[in-house]
């Protein structure tokens, strides 16, 4: 809930998934917007980049879609890291943090 990430005073980092398999979410937009504006320090990290749906804009496109939009409100975007479970994509840099 929001009050255990609010009072948690040991809390050193959130990392909020996405699925970058999809277009941007309503619902991880709030929640990154609110990570924000309530000075919890999170990384983004999107998941399944190896996945695309037919017809559908590909995991790469929509990482930069919910980037832009993220820009457009803030100064200074929040890092972020692309990843795979099935390719082992990103867990070097993952592990960074």
């Amino acid at each position: 809930t929001k009050q255990y990430f609010l009072e948690r005073e040991t809390l050193g980092l959130v990392l909020l998934l996405v699925d970058s398999s999809i277009a941007p979410q309503k619902i991880d937009m709030d929640c990154a917007y609110w990570l924000g504006d309530s000075q919890i320090p999170f990384l983004l990290v999107f998941t399944k980049s190896d996945k695309s749906k037919k017809g559908a804009p590909k995991p790469q496109d929509n990482v930069k879609a919910f980037m832009r939009e993220i820009s457009r409100d803030w100064e200074n975007v929040p890092a972020h890291v692309i990843t795979s479970a099935a390719k082992g994509e990103g867990l070097p840099e993952l592990l960074t943090y």
